[in-house]
């Protein structure tokens, strides 16, 4: 009699793990008893102008180009240059950070981008050389001057 309780009870776990392990959908990967994933990139991980984060610039951040300059290096891209780009952009990047910029977040690569430079400038991107310029909308093409 004692045998077979201690049977009972020996083979109920052992089905139930039988039973549970099987529940992971295929194409999905176990990562703790009772969670699985898919194995596939996060939306941040596929393009990172996406990703999502906050930033509060050090003091030797001066200028909206330092601040860009930082925000793109922790992602692998950098500020393009050369004939290519818009030959205005050194008057944005040249601006002194305002004091409201200092700190963004949480929001995304490209709304920070798009924040330090204001809504008369479009962010371009170049993914294939990992180059981020800035460009006049064409609604302001002669007010902006160098000064």
């Amino acid at each position: 009699m004692k045998l077979n309780v201690f049977l009972r009870l020996l083979f109920i776990p052992l089905l139930v793990c039988i039973v549970v392990e099987p529940l992971v959908a295929e194409g999905e990967v176990q990562v703790g008893r009772y969670s699985s994933i898919q194995p596939v990139p996060t939306e941040s991980q596929e393009d990172v102008f996406r990703t999502v984060s906050s930033i509060e610039f050090p003091d030797s951040v001066k200028t909206v180009g330092d601040a860009v300059e930082l925000l793109l290096d922790e992602q692998g891209y950098r500020i393009a240059t050369g004939e290519r780009v818009d030959a205005r952009m050194p008057v944005l990047l040249e601006l002194p950070l305002p004091k409201s910029h200092r700190s963004l977040g949480p929001m995304s690569l490209k709304s920070m981008l798009e924040t330090l430079a204001g809504p008369i400038w479009f962010v371009v991107q170049d993914p294939i050389h990992r180059l981020v310029a800035f460009e006049l909308c064409e609604q302001y093409p002669s007010e902006v001057s160098k000064e």
